[in-house]
């Protein structure tokens, strides 16, 4: 899955759903070079999930680019470090790929902390 270039901040806000028990998720965003490059890097090593998929978002992940355009997906991580990461185009929720441990581990380092 590919990343467009200028990226310029990733906002995360907490997935609202009756039927998810997320009371102690906070809303994140991030500007900073380095966090950018984490994502990046996660989002560009997550493999596409053939079929369909059965998930709940943890979050609505937007990607702002310099020219204003945006990307809009669902996130998943979980603290549990033994999971892979869950990216869905928001365009196109049947669409899924999965983030490799070792990479959905940086981003809990991030967005757990």
């Amino acid at each position: 899955m590919k990343v467009g270039h200028g990226l310029e901040s990733i906002a995360l806000d907490c997935f609202e759903s009756p039927s998810l028990s997320n009371s102690d998720c906070k809303d994140k965003f991030y500007d900073d070079d380095k966090t950018l490059k984490k994502f990046r890097e996660a989002i560009e090593k997550a493999n596409r999930i053939p079929g369909a998929l059965d998930y709940q978002p943890e979050y609505t992940m937007t990607l702002t680019y310099r020219n204003s355009n945006q990307s809009v997906f669902y996130f998943s991580l979980t603290s549990n470090r033994d999971y892979n990461g869950l990216v869905v185009e928001q365009s196109n929720s049947e669409k899924g790929y999965s983030i490799p441990k070792d990479k959905a581990n940086e981003l809990r380092d991030i967005v757990y902390r």
